[in-house]
């Protein structure tokens, strides 16, 4: 320890009425220090101007609150959903060192949420210092009470939310690199003209993955003819998949995981001209290995989970201020397609 720092040390200690050893272990989050203590030594801490990680000492003392909001898992959560909680899961495992309370919870309907989110804005359960959420959209009201809940003091983090629509930092795929990046191989796969199927999501404001992608077919290719299908019946009725692969199109771009899946299993031992799906899952690492897909757009979900809870714990930490990040999306060919998920 320098001599500067040992005379701080003195001074915050003479001030307290302790000993130089009972500052160290408040500054430094040990244990054997009570809370009240430990508020009084950073207290006269940050008024001298003493230099040290005020956040990162809370977390090692007396410790963080977060929450996180996710979806409940279905029969193709997996695909996507489940993968984004194992990355979450993975930095909680990463960050076990300091003294986090974590609270779950899960929704699978609007009134669900609006209960869980006027649970946390009401402070039933205690105040929480982050919160991460998994929604595809939020309403007006739900978008108030996550106002109501950021004026607590709390850090907020959407995952895979629509930026334009809130001003909540936001983790999220970059949905227009991975369009482009699939519109620019259909352009170069596809050796005929013809129809090229865009799957895409059913969103508020549009699925600006599949606009992407006929943007960039678009520009490249004026023999193809790129048809936007977004009906909400998609993701779960396969006669109209299969209507669809019997127009014999030239190439389908599937913009989610839960509509790869459902083009694989109407599809057979079928193949198309060019099929490029999204995310790696069991289905689809079998599907390119025997050459039903020609390619993945991988958002990489567990990445999205991953980052949200660390952005939130470094803005804790007085690190970095919370703001949006965008994760790029990697592309996946046979050659390159892993056993499991690294």
């Amino acid at each position: 320890m320098d001599q500067k720092n040992t005379a701080s040390l003195k001074s915050i200690a003479a001030k307290a009425g302790v000993s130089i050893t009972t500052v160290h272990r408040a500054l430094t989050g040990k244990k054997d220090c009570s809370d009240a203590m430990r508020e009084k030594i950073i207290a006269i801490a940050m008024e001298d101007g003493y230099r040290f990680n005020y956040y990162e000492a809370r977390l090692m003392g007396k410790g963080l609150r977060i929450a996180s909001i996710m979806m409940e898992s279905d029969s193709t959560s997996r695909m996507f959903t489940d993968r984004i909680r194992d990355g979450y899961e993975k930095c909680k495992n990463d960050y076990r060192q300091y003294r986090i309370d974590y609270r779950e919870y899960y929704f699978n309907s609007d009134a669900d949420l609006d209960e869980i989110l006027k649970e946390i804005a009401q402070g039933r359960e205690g105040h929480f210092d982050g919160l991460i959420a998994h929604i595809i959209s939020a309403s007006e009201a739900q978008r108030a009470l996550f106002s109501k809940i950021m004026a607590t003091g709390c850090s907020i983090m959407f995952i895979e939310n629509n930026p334009a629509a809130s001003d909540i930092p936001t983790v999220g795929c970059a949905n227009t690199v991975a369009g482009a990046l699939a519109g620019e191989l259909i352009s170069k796969m596809c050796h005929s003209s013809g129809r090229v199927y865009l799957l895409s999501r059913l969103m508020a404001g549009g699925d600006e993955i599949a606009r992407a992608a006929k943007e960039e077919i678009s520009r490249r290719r004026n023999d193809l003819d790129v048809i936007d299908i977004s009906s909400p019946l998609l993701g779960d009725n396969c006669d109209r998949i299969r209507q669809l692969l019997a127009e014999d199109p030239v190439a389908i771009y599937a913009t989610s995981a839960r509509q790869t899946a459902r083009v694989l299993s109407c599809l057979g031992a079928k193949k198309i001209g060019v099929f490029i799906g999204s995310e790696l899952f069991q289905e689809s690492r079998n599907a390119i290995r025997r050459g039903q897909l020609d390619a993945i757009i991988d958002k990489r979900p567990e990445k999205l989970g991953y980052m949200a809870l660390k952005l939130v714990l470094e803005d804790l930490f007085g690190k970095e201020s919370l703001k949006s990040y965008f994760i790029a999306p990697r592309l996946v060919l046979r050659a390159n397609c892993p056993d499991q998920e690294s």
